[in-house]
């Protein structure tokens, strides 16, 4: 019967693997949604730019002028803040793809070492059954002599 050695090895790192999956998984949940939040705030910015526009067109009013200047100032802001948190979050993902390929490839390792490891059973296997079917086959030999 066939037992691998490092079969708890390769558990270990099957786990991590499906650990770090998991979390990539996660992570490119958040990024899609701070995609979107960047989205709204750029979408925020030139609607308010068009009703900025269209405000100076008309009777000028100076505190309805310096509230738009400043609500557009605070949403530069946010946009400045939000870029900055993708730029984060995508270097947090990258970590972890990096991470994943690592353990990934430890895997693999394990993997061709419990194949090549089954081969060499295998073949001792088929060596001990040649040897019983030899021995058998000298004894019957033998018992008709």
């Amino acid at each position: 019967m066939f037992k691998f050695k490092l079969q708890k090895a390769l558990e270990v790192k099957e786990r991590e693997e499906d650990k770090i999956k998991k979390e990539l998984s996660e992570n490119l949940e958040i990024l899609k949604i701070e995609e979107n939040k960047l989205e709204s705030i750029n979408i925020e910015i030139e609607n308010t730019m068009i009703s900025y526009s269209e405000i100076k067109k008309g009777i000028l009013n100076i505190s309805l002028m310096n509230s738009f200047e400043i609500f557009l100032r605070k949403l530069k802001v946010d946009k400045e803040k939000q870029v900055n948190n993708l730029i984060s979050l995508e270097e947090k993902i990258q970590e972890i793809k990096d991470k994943f390929l690592e353990i990934r490839k430890e895997k693999k390792i394990f993997e061709k070492l419990k194949e090549k490891t089954y081969e060499k059973y295998l073949v001792e296997e088929i060596k001990k059954e040649q040897k019983f079917i030899d021995e058998l086959s000298n004894t019957m030999y033998n018992r008709r002599k």
